[in-house]
């Protein structure tokens, strides 16, 4: 699972975003905020404490990547259909400071990306 190897790196912390928490996760490096903060508050943390952003084809992901302020961040997008939202749309950010890196389940299935893959695109980060 992604998390359990993030957090084979210390000082990895993982922040969850989301409704609701619909799976229990016991690692010390997730700092659980599922059905815990309102959209600005989302964006605020997104914006001031995170250096990578790994998230689907949706809405954080399109708020995130159109938010006009400049920050630095690292956009993992994961996707079943290359022909939708922001990759669509191809557009720039008009986050000067946001890399993206854009990765396609084969078939059309996000369900078929692999862990390996993210974490492949996450040790090219120099950061991480």
């Amino acid at each position: 699972m992604l998390f359990e190897k993030l957090s084979e790196k210390s000082d990895t912390k993982i922040i969850l975003f989301g409704h609701s928490k619909t799976d229990s996760f016991n690692l010390s490096s997730i700092i659980d905020l599922r059905g815990k903060t309102s959209l600005v508050e989302m964006l605020s943390t997104i914006k001031n404490c995170c250096n990578i952003l790994i998230a689907p084809d949706g809405g954080v992901l399109s708020i995130t990547y159109y938010l006009d302020v400049c920050f630095p961040i690292t956009v993992i997008s994961l996707w079943g259909d290359s022909n939708q939202g922001i990759l669509k749309q191809s557009v720039p950010s008009p986050n000067t400071g946001l890399k993206h890196i854009s990765i396609i389940g084969r078939g059309k299935d996000v369900s078929n990306i692999k862990v390996e893959e993210v974490m492949k695109e996450i040790k090219s980060i120099s950061y991480i």
